[in-house]
């Protein structure tokens, strides 16, 4: 009895043995294709064969994918199916190609998503016979950095999204034969500073840079006429922009947020710029717009700080609503007299405009002029009457020294800006116990900001002033988009104050100690709960505290009080405390150290803060 219990043990054992042998070999190898195959083997999947790959059994099974590292099509296989090695993120499975991909070249075709959200994957060559990459084949590769298309390619079209999220992409050369590039083909490249576009490439999709923040410069072909919507959406450090004469439309959103863009050359030939497409392009300088220009979407230029002149299109008809909004630095705004409507808030906060001229043509026209805390004078030479209603609440109109409405054909009006009461926040100048040089102002007059003392010091050890910040006390002055906190400069405040104020010093904690390296340390904390330190956004959209989490510091320090050529570092995120070395101060010399708030990358707005106060630090 024993010996047939062992013999029948024994022959189970045997079955299942062989059952799991079976099992691995299935696992590990098998058909993907009619006359294609795969096979798996420490770390290494190899796909050979005659013909088209037309599935991916090895994704069935999770250990198996997981462990592989390198990938290999041999010679003979034409094609690489959709989603052939796309990673499962949604089963939570993670591959990593850290041992690369080779492809053979007798590939003609990759299929969509086929290498998508691969993690390890550094570089790929795509071989010359290939024709064609389907959508978002490399989309979100977190570690791929260069790509390159072997001499001899005969792709002719970058697909869509092919590599969207490729976030530390730098090198991309694309091939003489490439005629388009799909929408969001680089999308979210961050790392990526510039990419050589071939002279054959005659469109571009949307979004096909969309927030590529390193991108510094690019150069379109001649035959590209069309900027799509969106396509170098958010590219903050871009500087250098070719475009075609020949391009005739600029599409919404096109260069929005593009904050260092100091100069662009609008083409000869365009007709039509898209709602926002130059949305706070802070840095642009000139507005110089073609005639040939016929239509222009809502918010165009929105939030251009820096432009300081502008030409409008002698075909231009309509000025659309908030087109100029914000473009602070336009002391002058022509307006063709081919113009007939003028939207609302056309020219609202375009803080340093004096004069507004409304041509004879125009038959509709909406409050236009709010925040314009310097406009001085309204002349209509139109045969409508037009309301002075954007600004009743914080500027008197006059006509002859008669108070006004409205302004009607053929009549002029002269503003004088109401005043208003400013207080201060006796709680925190008496809890950091501060002394002011000088006459604190107790009101100001409506585009006629306050100046407050420089030179303002705590009596308690290591606080620093910073500046003043105010806040409105009365919110039906909001005639245009409310901003609660403004930033302030130490002598003066940000442009656009309007309505009662309350004042708050702005001080933080300073501590100089020696590092262990025995280099000189600046600890700064801030007194976020006695004041939000100086911020330009709109507190109504965020969550939580605004303080630190949406700002950056800077530094910067000289051996001399005038801060010629000072030393600057680089910008820090904001933490309740923050701390920064001086490096290579000399002994016994004196070095002079400023530091201010940022906002972080709020899409170029410009920021009204200034370097705060000086001190004194001995090099030792």
């Amino acid at each position: 009895m024993y010996r047939k219990v062992l013999l029948v043990f024994i022959m189970c054992m045997i079955t299942f043995a062989g059952g799991i042998s079976l099992s691995a070999q299935e696992k590990t190898e098998g058909k993907c294709g009619k006359q294609v195959y795969w096979q798996y083997a420490d770390g290494v999947l190899r796909i050979y064969g005659d013909g088209d790959m037309t599935s991916n059994p090895w994704m069935d099974d999770k250990a198996l994918w997981t462990d592989t590292r390198k990938v290999v099509i041999e010679e003979g296989v034409t094609s690489i199916c959709d989603f052939a090695f796309r990673t499962p993120i949604d089963k939570g499975w993670n591959a990593n190609l850290s041992g690369g991909i080779e492809i053979s070249s007798t590939v003609r075709c990759i299929g969509k998503w086929a290498f998508s959200y691969v993690d390890g994957l550094e570089a790929i060559q795509i071989p010359a016979n290939v024709q064609q990459i389907g959508h978002g084949a490399f989309a979100c590769c977190n570690d791929l950095k260069r790509v390159t298309f072997l001499p001899g390619s005969k792709m002719t079209k970058i697909e869509d999204g092919m590599f969207d999220g490729c976030r530390y992409l730098e090198n991309v050369i694309l091939p003489e034969s490439v005629i388009h590039i799909g929408g969001y083909a680089f999308a979210e490249c961050m790392s990526l500073q510039e990419i050589a576009i071939p002279d054959t490439v005659t469109t571009i999709g949307e979004r096909v840079f969309l927030a590529c923040y390193e991108l510094k410069s690019i150069r379109l072909p001649d035959a590209v006429k069309v900027i799509p919507s969106k396509a170098f959406f958010g590219c903050y450090e871009l500087v250098d922009v070719h475009i075609s004469g020949n391009t005739t439309k600029i599409g919404a959103n096109a260069f929005c947020f593009c904050s260092k863009m100091k100069q662009f050359t609008f083409p000869a030939k365009l007709e039509e710029i898209g709602k926002q497409a130059f949305l706070y392009c802070a840095s642009l300088q000139e507005l110089n717009l073609p005639d040939t220009v016929s239509k222009i979407g809502k918010c165009a230029f929105e939030g251009c700080a820096g432009a300081k002149s502008i030409h409008l299109p002698m075909k231009l008809k309509v000025i659309p609503e908030m087109m100029l909004y914000g473009c602070t630095g336009l002391k002058r705004i022509p307006i063709p007299a081919t113009v007939t409507k003028i939207g609302k808030n056309a020219f609202g906060n375009c803080a340093s405009l004096r004069k507004l001229v409304i041509p004879v043509n125009v038959s509709e026209i909406k409050p236009c002029h709010e925040d314009c805390p310097g406009l001085k004078e309204i002349l209509n030479k139109s045969n409508v009457t037009y309301s002075l209603s954007a600004s009743r609440l914080v500027m008197d109109w006059y006509q002859g020294g008669k108070k006004v409405t409205e302004v009607k054909p053929g009549k002029r009006v002269i503003s004088k800006g109401k005043r208003f009461r400013i207080t201060y926040s006796s709680e925190i100048m008496k809890k950091y116990k501060i002394r002011i040089k000088g006459k604190l102002p107790t009101s100001y007059v409506y585009g006629k900001e306050p100046k407050l003392p420089k030179i303002v010091k705590s009596d308690r050890e290591n606080m620093l002033f910073m500046g003043w910040r105010y806040r409105e006390e009365d919110r039906k002055y909001n005639t245009g988009p409310a901003r609660t906190w403004y930033n302030a400069r130490v002598t003066q405040f940000s442009r656009g104050l309007k309505g009662n104020i309350c004042v708050f010093p702005m001080v933080d904690k300073i501590i100089m100690k020696k590092s262990s390296s025995k280099k000189a340390v600046m600890i700064s904390k801030v007194q976020l709960k006695d004041y939000l330190t100086a911020d330009c956004m709109d507190l109504r959209v965020l969550s939580g505290n605004p303080g630190p989490g949406i700002l950056e510091f800077q530094v910067r320090y000289a051996d001399n009080k005038e801060m010629k050529n000072a030393t600057y570092l680089p910008l820090l995120e904001h933490k309740k405390i923050r701390q920064f070395s001086l490096k290579n101060l000399k002994k016994g010399k004196t070095y002079y150290v400023q530091y201010r708030s940022v906002p972080y990358r709020y899409f170029g707005v410009p920021f009204e803060t200034c370097w705060g106060q000086k001190f004194k630090v001995r090099g030792k």
